[in-house]
């Protein structure tokens, strides 16, 4: 064992990197040991010296497909999380339960007509998906309430982008997502919340899910209003196109429903 202590060592401060044990004689027990302890593979002597190349070769290829394995694993995992947060929601918001799909459906058609890169729109796309997930904290008295808010539980209602991006936010690798949540209701002249943000300091992606929450918003049936027709939706965005909303996202928007039929050409 101590003659190992030194492999398992090298293995703890180089975790990727191959570790070939060379030696004349390795008896069954030691060889799993070694190979326990941190070895990649293990070559006798004496041994032809074109065979190492190709040794290091194979057991850098062997690391690199574990890695890989390894992260997809992780990302189908993060994936699932994020599928329980999201049907966590439609389950405690009745009304707007299949919201968060459709939003993000619209999103992603923005993100095509604009052909944003694709590291944008896989950002993009989680933070559609869960973009709502702040109002798991909100009372269930604001969210199903069949007539409008009043100003106090509209205060309460404000809080979800924060909300969300800090639940969302305490997973490392979705930061950047986290952020586009916190800014989805921010608006170009700066009447937006939570934070008041302005034109350019707006996340692209958060400014894209503004137009597509907004239109799904107006076209769904709520107990206390009537919902908009496609038609109707657009041409209430382009009223605030440039106060509160992008004119390049919500023609962008208009351009996937037209090409959709969901719309007929509006007139500029």
């Amino acid at each position: 064992n101590s003659e190992m202590k030194p492999l398992g060592i090298l293995a703890a401060i180089h975790p990727a990197m191959p570790i070939i044990l060379v030696t004349p004689i390795l008896h069954v027990e030691a060889a799993r040991e070694s190979l326990r302890r941190g070895a990649s593979d293990i070559l006798l002597r004496p041994y032809n010296p074109a065979e190492l190349p190709l040794l290091i070769e194979r057991n850098l290829e062997r690391r690199r497909l574990e890695r890989q394995r390894l992260t997809q694993k992780s990302a189908g995992l993060l994936l699932q999380a994020i599928d329980a947060l999201v049907s966590a929601i439609d389950a405690k918001d009745h009304y707007t339960a299949g919201h968060s799909q459709q939003v993000t459906a619209l999103a992603l058609g923005i993100a095509d007509e604009l052909e944003i890169p694709h590291e944008e729109r896989s950002a993009l796309e989680l933070a559609a998906r869960l973009h709502d997930v702040g109002k798991l904290a909100l009372p269930d008295t604001a969210l199903n309430k069949q007539s409008p808010l009043t100003e106090e539980e509209w205060a309460a209602m404000r809080e979800h982008p924060a909300l969300g991006s800090k639940i969302v936010g305490a997973i490392d690798e979705l930061a950047y997502v986290s952020t586009i949540i916190r800014h989805h209701h921010e608006r170009l002249n700066g009447t937006g919340y939570p934070d008041g943000l302005r034109g350019p300091a707006i996340p692209f992606p958060a400014r894209i899910i503004a137009v597509a929450d907004a239109y799904e918003a107006m076209t769904s049936e709520r107990s206390y209003r009537s919902r908009l027709t496609p038609p109707e939706a657009i041409e209430e965005l382009r009223r605030h196109a440039g106060s509160y909303y992008s004119q390049e996202i919500v023609k962008a928007l208009e351009k996937k429903l037209v090409a959709s039929g969901e719309i007929d050409a509006l007139i500029s």
